[in-house]
């Protein structure tokens, strides 16, 4: 079932009613405006917006190397190549009619809804070929897309088209071909906007892309041929649904500069933990060794012991927040630090992550989103047990609903805690870091006792 509940779920179905409403109305008649330098304008910020998408989507690959972007850049590229032949350079070389129904163009349609149906099944964690193989590839399959596009242009789109040339037009099977080409799309802008639910910030623009580029093949169908100077909604369609493209390209290639970002910070912070463990951490740990000494020597209360145990707990936690970072995902990141409070509590800690298995398509929080969620965990648990006297904590990880974090303890409650005051508990910095990642933080007590604290993504 989808549900249209983010602005991105609500883009996507308010491009798709615009687009059903505008073929409806030209079911009555096709509307165009006949203004030549309009038309020339548009396609060329058509070619631009495509231009920068490619290179964007380009640098993105080469930084990522993800099936899911190598897919999208291959149909933006497709869709690209296939505008520029048959509708750029009639317009640009100044031919009088626009051929959209052509043999060719049917074949590109239909590469084109393939290419982008592709990407919306993609996973998004699967990596392709290594960094070093890819851009020349890509470069290289490019070149010749382009090469056979062009060559395919200057044959289907001359500077007149007289009649012979407009012979397979209206042909079954080229209506045919359209019509599969738009169904495709309906079909991959629907996968995405059931994607969109599952913290995809991109799926609701690229559902809203589909969306417009199936609506512009249908009036092809209904106009297989056009002036070349008319502006008709298809036209401003196919623009619209470049820009949500160029966008897409934009978000993708700064996600991609911070994941490079947190690459760097992730490799420092291994470095720190391996000098905590291999300094400060051996050190303590001798003196834990000979804590019990210590304490019957000096007593339990002493302040020397009392500080060297809360010195190697410490240690020990930040090398576990500072590993954690490296995990695989953020579920195993949870468990990490779960273990580590467990031992150190003698408490039970059960974490749970749904859907089993990660989200669908393999794709995680952003490690920024990830440090938060972690540090909130640490914190719930933390504080359930020194606060509420905790001894089970259920830590809940959900990717697909509204609450993205849950923390039940079996303490004695929120309210009969000393975090009621605010200041012992650390709701102030939980919040914050909820706030941090698009987030609500919940607090509240649950009917059976012990205290509930969720992560709401507004």
């Amino acid at each position: 079932m989808i549900t249209f509940s983010t602005a991105t779920d609500r883009l996507a179905l308010a491009v798709a009613v615009f687009s059903a409403g505008v073929l409806g109305f030209e079911a009555f008649g096709p509307a165009h405006l006949d203004a030549p330098g309009v038309r020339t304008a548009l396609e060329t910020a058509i070619g631009l917006c495509a231009l920068v998408g490619v290179s964007l989507l380009a640098l993105v690959l080469h930084h990522r190397r993800r099936l899911s972007d190598l897919l999208l850049l291959i149909a933006l590229a497709t869709l690209a190549l296939a505008d520029l032949s048959f509708v750029g350079l009639p317009v640009f070389r100044g031919a009088n009619v626009v051929v959209e129904g052509s043999v060719a163009q049917s074949i590109w349609a239909v590469a084109v809804s393939t290419a982008l149906a592709a990407a919306a099944l993609a996973p998004s964690a699967t990596l392709v070929a290594r960094r070093r193989r890819l851009l020349p590839v890509i470069a290289g399959a490019v070149a010749l897309v382009a090469l056979i596009a062009v060559v395919a242009g200057r044959h289907w789109a001359p500077d007149t088209l007289p009649e012979a040339n407009l012979g397979n037009v209206g042909d079954p099977l080229l209506i045919t071909a359209q019509l599969l080409s738009s169904g495709v799309l309906i079909v991959a802008g629907t996968m995405f906007a059931a994607q969109a639910g599952s913290r995809d910030r991109d799926a609701g623009l690229l559902a809203g892309a589909a969306f417009l580029l199936a609506a512009a093949r249908l009036e092809c169908v209904a106009m297989p041929t056009v002036s070349a100077h008319w502006v008709t909604p298809g036209v401003g369609m196919r623009f619209a649904a470049y820009g949500l493209l160029l966008v897409v390209a934009f978000r993708r290639e700064e996600k991609s500069r911070q994941e490079e970002r947190w690459a760097a910070v992730t490799t420092e912070r291994q470095r720190i933990a391996r000098d905590l463990h291999d300094g400060i951490a051996q050190d303590l740990a001798v003196i834990a060794v000979h804590g019990p000494q210590f304490a019957s020597q000096l007593g339990a209360d002493h302040p020397v012991v009392i500080a060297a145990q809360r010195a190697l707990a410490t240690s020990r936690g930040a090398m576990v927040d500072l590993s954690a970072s490296t995990a695989p995902n953020t579920g195993a990141a949870l468990r990490q630090v779960a273990d580590e409070l467990e031992g150190r509590f003698s408490v039970r800690v059960n974490v749970t992550v749904k859907p089993e298995g990660g989200p669908a398509g393999g794709g995680d929080l952003d490690p920024a989103e990830r440090e938060e969620v972690v540090r909130i965990t640490r914190e719930a648990i933390a504080n359930a047990i020194r606060h509420g006297a905790a001894r089970r904590i259920d830590v809940e990880l959900d990717y697909g609903g509204p609450e993205l974090l849950r923390v039940c303890d079996d303490g004695c409650g929120i309210d009969a805690s000393p975090a009621r005051s605010g200041s012992g508990f650390g709701l102030p910095t939980m919040r914050a870091r909820a706030e941090a990642i698009g987030g609500r933080l919940v607090t509240r007590r649950r009917v059976d006792g012990g205290t509930e604290i969720m992560v709401r993504v507004l």
